[in-house]
């Protein structure tokens, strides 16, 4: 996934997109980024924790909590409560923080990353302290595929046959 121009990100997540080795959590906090910058295309979006001294408006992306249930055998169900935490170029405007949120919640569904689509089934909001904050719970399900041979083999077949296909 290319980044929009308006996400910064923290060294550690390049870090991991460079090493190929994102976590589902790193997938879902890139793909709110991307949703985020897109809604929001004149403001800095941020993954990670508010920060100090950003030019407003700002954004930032991330996730407050996670749950984890084991579903069949290989099967994991994570729930995520996402946060988007708007930063207004005025702190005395009201309307804007609104019309943030309204914004956000409309739009804020499938957020789209490499490994497929993330749902947000549930979203909430609030004003505190002169920000925007959106919330919403997502729910992403994990299977483990077992490195059988016969299913690496069968994966690469289908997989070159789509590309044969193109």
């Amino acid at each position: 996934m290319e980044l929009l121009e308006n996400i910064t990100i923290p060294q550690s997540l390049a870090d991991s997109i460079d090493a190929g080795t994102l976590t589902i959590s790193d997938h879902l906090l890139l793909a709110a980024a991307q949703f985020t910058a897109a809604l929001f295309p004149v403001a800095e979006v941020y993954i990670g924790s508010q920060q100090q001294a950003v030019e407003a408006p700002a954004l930032f992306v991330d996730y407050y909590s996670l749950t984890n249930q084991k579903r069949l055998a290989p099967t994991s169900e994570y729930e995520f409560g996402l946060e988007i935490t708007y930063v207004p170029a005025d702190s005395l405007d009201r309307r804007e923080l609104q019309n943030a949120i309204f914004l956000v919640q409309q739009n804020l569904d499938r957020l789209e990353s490499d490994i497929g689509a993330f749902r947000c089934f549930s979203k909430d909001s609030d004003i505190t302290d002169g920000l925007a904050h959106v919330t919403g719970a997502v729910s992403v399900w994990e299977t483990d595929v077992p490195e059988d041979p016969i299913i690496v083999q069968a994966d690469q077949n289908i997989t070159q046959q789509g590309a044969d296909k193109i």
